[in-house]
């Protein structure tokens, strides 16, 4: 398949990677980062929850 990568900003990017993952996140801070892998052959077999949250970070889990 291949990766991609959306930069946005909120609401969009957190209501996005809920979509794809079809669970709640909360609110993406700046600066944070969610990897979502999917189990497709193709991208156009994506759809709502047919992702799985690989990772989530953001800033404040670690200590500056």
């Amino acid at each position: 398949l291949g990766t991609v990568m959306f930069i946005g900003h909120n609401p969009s990017i957190t209501y996005l990677s809920e979509y794809l993952i079809g669970d709640i996140l909360g609110d993406v801070p700046t600066c944070g980062v969610v990897s979502i892998k999917f189990d497709v052959q193709e991208w156009k077999l994506i759809s709502q929850g047919l992702g799985s949250l690989d990772f989530f970070v953001y800033p404040k889990q670690f200590n500056f």
